[in-house]
C-alpha cells in the first residue's frame, strides 16, 4: 500500500465526477446543488448525482467516473469507499457529520478541494479493507449450506446479544489454533478501524498506510487479554459459542444474527479503499490528536 502520488494524481484532473450525499441531511443536499452548479460552469466536466442509500442509481456510473465527492459523515464515507473500491474509484469526503474522521474537507473548504480535483493537484491514499465471509452449515437436503460475504473498511465485530452473557470464541490463524477466548466480543479491525471501537476496547492505533489488521478481545475473562497485530496475508478463522444469542456486525452497517456452527473467516480484501487527499501527509496524526481532545 502506498500513499504516494501516482502519475494520474498529478498529471490530469477529473472530468467525470459523481456527487453523493446523505439523503436525510438537508444541508448535504443543498451543498451538493451548490457544487453541481460550480461544476456545470466548468468546460468538459460531466457529473452525476446519487444517494448512497439508493445503490441502483450509483452502481451503473462507477465504471465510468474518475471519482466520487461524498457529502455526509463517516457513515457516508464508509459506504462510498466500499462502493468505489471494487472499481478503483477514489472518494473525496466533505464532512457534514459530527466526527468526520475520514473526511479532511470541511463544508466551507469545498471549492479549493474540488478545484484540486479538476487541476489534478490532489493525491490518493490507499487504505486496507477486509473481507468477511460466513459459512453456515446446513442440515442436509433440503437445507443447504449458506454463505454470506461482506467487505469492511472499519471492522467486523462478533458480540453477545441483548443479555450480559459472555461468548466463547475459538480463533485460528492460517489454519492453526491460536486461542480460546471467553469475552463480551471480538473485534477484527483495519488500520482505519483501529481508531474506532477497537481503540475503545484497548487496541493499538495503526496509521492508515499500514497493511496490517488487529484482533481485539472485548472484556476478556480469564483469557488472552492482549490485542494482536496481524500481517496482511493472515487469515483469521473464528467460531463462537454462546448460551443465549450472538451477532456479527460489519462496519456498523451489516448485521447478521449468528447460529451455532457459523464459521467466520476474515482476511485482507484485494481492493483497497481510495481516498482523495488535498492536505499534507501528516494530517492523520493531527486529526487524531484533535479528535482525542488534546493540543500541543
Amino acid at each position: 500500500m502506498s500513499a504516494s502520488p501516482t502519475p494520474s494524481d498529478s498529471s490530469s484532473g477529473w472530468k467525470r465526477i459523481c456527487l453523493l450525499h446523505h439523503p436525510h441531511k438537508a444541508e448535504a443536499a443543498a451543498l451538493t446543488r451548490q457544487i453541481a452548479a460550480f461544476l456545470e460552469q466548468q468546460a468538459g466536466i460531466e457529473i452525476c448525482r446519487s444517494s448512497l442509500w439508493d445503490p441502483d442509481t450509483l452502481t451503473p456510473h462507477l465504471p465510468h467516473v474518475d471519482g466520487i465527492v461524498a457529502l455526509g459523515g463517516d457513515g457516508t464515507m464508509l459506504r462510498a469507499a466500499r462502493s468505489g473500491s471494487g472499481y478503483g474509484v477514489p472518494v473525496l469526503g466533505i464532512n457534514m457529520g459530527r466526527v468526520g474522521f475520514l473526511s479532511e474537507v470541511k463544508p466551507h473548504q469545498w471549492q479549493p478541494a474540488v478545484q484540486a480535483l479538476l487541476d489534478g493537484t490532489h493525491w490518493i491514499e490507499e487504505r486496507l479493507m477486509i473481507r468477511v465471509q460466513v459459512h453456515r452449515p446446513g442440515s442436509g437436503p433440503p437445507d443447504p449450506d449458506q454463505a454470506f460475504d461482506f467487505e469492511a473498511l472499519n471492522d467486523a465485530v462478533i458480540s453477545r446479544g441483548s443479555l450480559a452473557r459472555v461468548i466463547e470464541t475459538r480463533i485460528q490463524l492460517n489454519g492453526h489454533m491460536l486461542a480460546r477466548i471467553i469475552c463480551d466480543g471480538l473485534i477484527v479491525a483495519t488500520p482505519t478501524g483501529s481508531t474506532g471501537y477497537a481503540l475503545a476496547a484497548g487496541g493499538p492505533i495503526l496509521p492508515p498506510e499500514l497493511r496490517n489488521f488487529v484482533v481485539v478481545p472485548v472484556a476478556p475473562h480469564l483469557s488472552l487479554n492482549r490485542p494482536l497485530v496481524l500481517s496482511e496475508g493472515t487469515q483469521v478463522r473464528v467460531q463462537a459459542f454462546w448460551d443465549h444469542e450472538a451477532m456479527l456486525t460489519v462496519d456498523g452497517h451489516f448485521n447478521l444474527d449468528m447460529v451455532e456452527g457459523d464459521v467466520i473467516t476474515v482476511g485482507a480484501n484485494p481492493n483497497p479503499a481510495l481516498f482523495v487527499r488535498v492536505g499534507g501527509r501528516h494530517d492523520f496524526y493531527q486529526t487524531l490528536v484533535d479528535r482525542l481532545g488534546k493540543t500541543y
